[in-house]
Formats: structure tokens, sequence, C-alpha cells
């Protein structure tokens, strides 16, 4: 009877150290495949955000089409290659869980940017932008200055609008009063009341200005006059 107890004891002490050993094996696995796909999309994504420096690309959407998918393979077995390297080491686990985790913290940071900061940091960048808007017709000596300026304070595609037009703000800026400002996922509005001088007259209207990073700069992605 003693040695029946122990025989059960036994199997059953062995299928607890069996069901462990499956689910450290099942959380390593996962951790592993996330790691991969999290490595994959990290640098695919540091490929879309360049893909506009690769001057061959412009135009050819064939070439573009093949280049994505090359980098979307090589991304996927970079990633795997290096989800198996780190598995000899001892501490793999946890290396892969802490980069893991940045990697997650590094995409939550560009889909909700503007809740990384507070108002008053988001209220100074953003009056820092419409102030030069209202500027631009101000002690601009050239057009290339005057690129400068708008690509500094537009993102890409507002830049090549604004440009295109060739048209600036009038009259000459007296003053910016923040009405207030709003985050939406990944940017953040600025509504503003705009006091301009024309002559002897004054004039004020509240404007709605978007903002987004580009380039690691908080930059006017649009704007409007409010009625």
């Amino acid at each position: 009877m003693i040695s029946l107890a122990h025989q059960r004891t036994m199997d059953g002490n062995s299928r607890l150290a069996l069901g462990k050993g499956n689910g450290l094996r099942s959380m390593r696995k996962f951790a592993d495949d996330t790691f991969a796909m999290l490595v994959s999309l990290f640098l695919f994504y540091i490929f879309v955000l360049n893909v506009n420096k690769f001057t061959f690309l412009d135009g050819n959407q064939a070439l573009l089409l093949f280049a994505s998918i090359g980098v979307v393979t090589a991304s996927l077995w970079t990633g795997v290659q290096l989800s198996k390297w780190l598995r000899s080491f001892r501490y793999s686990f946890i290396v892969k869980t802490l980069l893991s985790g940045t990697i997650l913290l590094f995409f939550s940071y560009q889909l909700f940017f503007p809740y990384f900061y507070s108002t008053n940091h988001l209220e100074k960048a953003g009056v820092e932008q419409v102030e030069s808007y209202f500027q631009l017709n101000e002690d601009i000596r050239s057009a290339k200055q005057r690129k400068q300026e708008v690509q500094t304070m537009m993102t890409e595609m507002l830049a090549f609008a604004t440009l295109q037009s060739e048209q600036n703000p009038k009259g000459q800026l007296v003053d910016i009063h923040t009405v207030e400002v709003t985050r939406d996922y990944y940017r953040f509005h600025l509504t503003v009341e705009v006091k301009r001088s024309f002559g002897t007259d004054i004039v004020q209207h509240p404007y709605r200005f978007s903002f987004t990073r580009e380039d690691g700069r908080f930059k006017i992605n649009g704007f409007e006059r409010l009625n």
C-alpha cells in the first residue's frame, strides 16, 4: 500500500513537472514569435519612414513594390535570425521580453505621441510654429529662405502645396492667444485667436491648426480659419 501511494505521488509530481515544463516552453515560444514579429515590424517601419530618401524609387510604383517586398522579407529573416541568436544566451527570455517592451513603447509613442507631452509643452511648440507661419511675409530675403522656413514648420505634403501656391499670409502679426489644445491619437490641434494689422486696421480671427511629428519635430499638418 505504501509503495502504491508513493508511486501515485511520484506520478502526480511528474505530471505537474511536465505541465510546468510545457508551460515554460509555450511562454518561450510566444516570446520568440513576438520578438521576431516586433523586430520585423520595426525594421519595416524604419524603411517606410525613410523611403522618400531613396530618390531612385520616385515615381516608379513597380520598383517601390519590389523594394517593399524585399524589405519585408529581409525584416522577417532578420527578426527570426536575431531571435535564434539570442536563444543561445542564458537570460534570452528576459532580454527578449525587455526588447519587445521597448519596441512596443516606441510604437506607442509613434501612434500616441501627444499623450506623452504636457498641454503646456504642446501649446508652446504649436504657437511657435503658428507665429512662424504668420511671419512668412516678413523679412524673407529669397525664395530659398522661404522654402527652408516652410519645410521647417510644415509637413512634407503641406509644405509642397504651400510652396506651389506661392501665397503668404497677409497682414502683420500682432498677437496670438491660445483658446484650446486637444489631442487626437498621433495629432494634436491648437485653436488660437490671431490678431493681425493691415495698416491702421486690426483684424482678429480664430484658427485651428493641426500638428503631427515629422523628422523629429512638431510640424503643421493643416489649418483652417473658423467662423
